[in-house]
């Protein structure tokens, strides 16, 4: 299981690959529970490794975040 801090409050994005299984639906509970500005998003046809499977979504949603 993934360790969370707790009370975490910063805005925090996590990028998720929907043929992943490193983020499970358990996980994004226990995210939106413990982490208050989470945005979790999450990117078909991407496995863990989005970067390489769909690089010019994750850029576009990184960009977005960042520019926020």
């Amino acid at each position: 299981p993934i360790e969370w801090p707790e009370d975490y409050e910063l805005a925090t994005l996590f990028i998720r690959g929907e043929a992943s299984d490193y983020i499970t639906k358990t996980d994004i509970e226990d995210i939106r529970s413990r982490i208050q500005g989470a945005k979790i998003i999450t990117i078909a046809q991407a496995g863990h490794w989005v970067h390489a499977d769909q690089p010019r979504l994750l850029i576009a949603h990184v960009l977005d975040w960042l520019s926020k």
